[in-house]
């Protein structure tokens, strides 16, 4: 029953372990993409890519947040349970809590510096598309003046009522 608990403790780990890292490593992917330079790609396909990689850190950000407070509500109750253990004369199961306490911390710990980050990765994600939104629509507007822009700027210069004649 110890072994199995170990177990699945260390297994909890590894996968927050995981999660932490992919999460570090795709923020630090997305950063830079943000700083650069306009991109190559049509602003149609950049802005759906962009749309695809915000939801992909929102999710991202959202589980981790619900990491963060399910561990708190843990970390709460756990240091009453260790006590109560100790007084039951259970030290065995109070060092199993200590221990899952102890990693439970280490897990606010990492979350609570990530999920600023993913915040930050949303929000440069978010400025980018604003960007990319505007830069479409003032396109389709220009395509839409360009057509008729030029008929109505020669029909006004041609339209263009003399004034009076100046006098020397």
């Amino acid at each position: 029953m110890l072994e199995e608990l170990i177990h699945r403790v260390e297994a909890t780990l590894l996968g927050f372990g995981r999660s932490l890292f992919q999460g570090r490593q795709e923020a630090a992917e997305v950063l830079p993409v943000a700083k650069e330079a306009p991109s190559a790609e049509p602003p149609d396909e950049e802005l759906t890519r962009r749309r695809a990689e915000l939801e992909l850190f929102e999710a991202q950000a959202t589980a981790v947040s619900q990491r963060l407070t399910e561990n708190q509500e843990s970390a709460a109750l756990l240091p009453s349970q260790i006590e109560s253990s100790l007084h039951r004369g259970k030290a065995s199961q109070a060092l199993v809590q200590a221990l899952e306490l102890e990693r439970i911390r280490k897990d606010i710990d990492c979350a609570q510096d990530l999920l600023p980050r993913l915040e930050q990765v949303c929000w440069s994600i978010r400025y980018r598309i604003r960007q990319l939104e505007r830069h479409l629509e003032r396109d389709t507007t220009r395509k839409r003046k360009g057509s008729r822009g030029r008929e109505d700027c020669l029909n006004k210069k041609r339209k263009r009522p003399h004034g009076p004649a100046r006098s020397r």
